[in-house]
């Protein structure tokens, strides 16, 4: 009886001792009809001097210091995104400007009619952004389509910085806007856009067109009023009302791309061999009228641009600005002007609390790589006194200054490495 007693106190402590160590080192047994221990996972005891397999295996959540920085680092940071994110909305506009103006159709003693990119001005539009390389010609898509009855072309999305969301609208010599409301009011009738481009299969291109009013041994085409009904006026006839900025500004090149035309097509006749008779009849007829049904006038041309910037993104407000440019020989590069613009823009720091700017800004040089390189920045936060200046020297340098209460208490250091631009804040020794 003694010895059984015994025996089984010996199993009894045995069995303790490897709970004890599967408990230390955390150890389970296989699955079964047996209930699970306390410290491993799907156990249905409690016990609080372990934990579950799976909360041990959890990996501790790192501690993030909390790092702050001063009022004047701030504004300078904020100066900072706020220049990038302008230069960039200048930059979208500015070179969409520039694909819009240098397109023109065929010319040059070009084999066609039509808009393709050896036309005059078609070989120089590499410089365009890559974002806007999807659409023909690297001319932004709001420029082509209908324009809305204010005139106002947003940039799609992820055009320009983040959290900035601008739009342009354009204006002529005369002051006067270019609204979708004036175009139906001009009661103006052009080639279509697509017709010139020939990319549109649901439109019929310039060059077919051409090609069915042109069949051989037409005997009208030895004479000029011949080459006026077989020609010009089924060209005429094609001719739809103007809807776009694009054709806005085609209708202001319109004696250009008439030229252009009949240049073209009697280069290919030459080519072909075709008898001087058809080509002297082709010279006497009125090639003036088949692009626009009238000719634009001087104050017609497209002069400036409003650009509304509307920050919701870090920033919150608007900034309205405003950049003139001149446009010389239909085809050619824009000469801008200088850049202005002001406005209201609210920060919430996460450790400063709101920032209130007023901005203004008047750029009037940029160099060949497209860098702001005269002019100046101004953003003033006058509920805590605070000011910062940035300027933009002709001979490259830059400067910046940190005012509180109109006293100057450190610098800007501005680094420029290529195309980007960033500030530090340096305080004043």
């Amino acid at each position: 009886m003694k010895s059984g007693l015994m025996w089984a106190g010996r199993v009894l402590l045995v069995m303790v001792i490897a709970i004890a160590g599967m408990a230390i080192f955390n150890l389970c047994p296989p699955d079964g009809p047996w209930p699970q221990p306390p410290w491993c996972s799907g156990s249905p005891f409690n016990w609080s001097f372990s934990e579950p397999e799976d909360v041990l295996e959890e990996e501790p959540t790192p501690f993030v210091p909390v790092v702050t920085e001063s009022r004047e680092e701030a504004l300078v940071s904020m100066a900072q995104s706020l220049f990038l994110s302008l230069t960039s909305v200048q930059t979208y506009y500015d070179q969409g400007l520039q694909a819009m103006v240098q397109f023109l159709p065929g010319g040059g003693g070009g084999p066609m009619l039509g808009g393709y990119p050896g036309g005059r001005g078609g070989g120089r539009l590499a410089c365009v952004r890559p974002f806007q390389g999807s659409v023909p010609f690297n001319i932004p898509e709001g420029f082509t389509g209908p324009l809305a009855e204010d005139g106002f072309i947003p940039a799609p999305e992820g055009a320009c910085a983040a959290g900035v969301r601008p739009e342009v609208r354009f204006v002529d010599q005369s002051g006067e806007p270019v609204t979708g409301e004036r175009l139906a009011e001009e009661e103006v009738s052009t080639i279509e856009f697509d017709a010139l481009t020939g990319q549109n299969p649901e439109v019929q291109s310039l060059e077919r067109i051409i090609s069915d009013a042109l069949q051989p041994g037409d005997m009208r085409l030895t004479t000029a009023e011949g080459w006026n009904e077989a020609l010009w006026d089924s060209l005429a006839g094609e001719q739809q009302p103007m809807d776009s900025l694009m054709e806005y500004q085609l209708w202001n090149s319109a004696e250009t791309i008439e030229t252009l035309g009949a240049d073209s097509i009697e280069a290919r006749m030459r080519s072909m061999g075709i008898p001087e008779v058809v080509i002297e009849a082709f010279r006497q007829s009125d090639y003036h009228g088949w692009f626009a049904s009238r000719h634009a006038e001087a104050e017609n041309a497209l002069a400036s641009m409003e650009i509304i910037a509307a920050f919701d993104g870090d920033f919150n407000g608007i900034i309205e600005e405003e950049r003139s440019f001149t446009l010389a020989e239909p085809g050619e590069m824009p000469e801008f002007g200088p850049m202005t613009g002001s406005g209201e823009i609210v920060f919430d720091h996460p450790t400063l609390g709101e920032m209130n700017f007023e901005v203004e800004f008047e750029w009037s040089a940029w160099d060949e790589l497209g860098r702001v390189n005269g002019g100046e920045l101004r953003m003033i936060d006058a509920s805590a006194g605070y000011e910062i200046q940035i300027s933009f020297l002709p001979d490259g340098t830059k400067e910046g200054e940190v005012l509180v209460d109109g006293e100057i208490i450190g610098g800007v250091e501005i680094i420029v490495d290529g195309t980007e631009t960033s500030m530090e804040f340096i305080p004043k020794e």
